[in-house]
């Protein structure tokens, strides 16, 4: 009788221990789905936030390009002008064939 007392007691022991260890272990598996749901949920938030200033750094990219294609426009056009300016004082002071037509 004492034999099967103690062999009970102890396989209640082991039962608490099993019934412990289990929920031990839902616990920690509980509390690393939450934080793999939070670093998920922080990474799109990143991704999302990288996207933003993608887009904001190409929209900046393609103002700043622009103002340079418009000011090398305006540029090569002044200077242009001011040759074509130039080579026709030029040509109307050498009276070599300007006005002969």
């Amino acid at each position: 009788m004492e034999t099967l007392s103690f062999t009970l007691g102890v396989l209640a022991v082991i039962d608490l221990l099993i019934v412990a260890g289990t929920f031990l272990v839902l616990k920690t598996l509980n509390i690393t789905r939450k934080q793999a749901e939070n670093t998920q949920r922080e990474l799109e938030t990143e991704v999302e936030r990288l996207r933003r200033d993608i887009n904001d750094i190409q929209v900046e990219l393609f103002t700043q390009i622009t103002n340079v294609e418009n000011n090398v426009v305006r540029h090569t056009d002044s200077r242009v002008d001011k040759l074509e300016s130039k080579v026709y004082k030029d040509f109307d002071l050498s009276r070599t064939q300007g006005k002969n037509y």
